[in-house]
């Protein structure tokens, strides 16, 4: 692996125990990268013959951008949501929500390289607007 070949990414993640990922999509007009309904199966990769039984109801959206900068995955984010009319959290079954921005930091060939995240007041104030929170994750 080359230093070039680390990876970053953000994606919009809602959930709730009632949420319904159609009712989402339907609100936002765009249909999400990932969603799960309370109470959906999923085959365990660990054992086929005990499902996972989703527990609450789920809709992400996910960057499609390939870039190492984590702002640009962001605004990739932002910019297909630049139009909602309602805050994310108050959309009907959504109980919380956030941005989550996820670096997958260096193995130990490329022990000296860092990571920037560079969020202007623009950013902050539209993610305030969407009634999101901000996670960041480092690997």
């Amino acid at each position: 692996m080359n230093c070039l070949s680390m990876n970053s990414r953000a994606g919009i993640y809602l959930y709730g125990d009632n949420l319904e990922p159609s009712t989402v999509s339907k609100v936002l007009n765009i249909s999400p990268t990932i969603s799960q309904k309370r109470g959906e199966t999923t085959a365990s990769s660990r054992n086929s013959e005990n499902p996972i039984v989703a527990k609450l109801g789920m809709w992400a959206l996910i960057s499609e951008h390939h870039s190492r900068d984590l702002k640009d995955h962001v605004e990739d984010l932002l910019g297909k949501l630049v139009n909602a009319s309602i805050p994310l959290n108050l959309i009907d079954g959504v109980c919380a929500g956030y941005v989550d921005i996820v670096y997958f930091g260096p193995n130990d060939e490329c022990s000296r390289t860092t990571a920037e995240l560079k969020l202007s007041k623009a950013h902050i104030e539209m993610i305030e607007r969407l009634g999101l929170g901000i996670h960041f994750t480092s690997y």
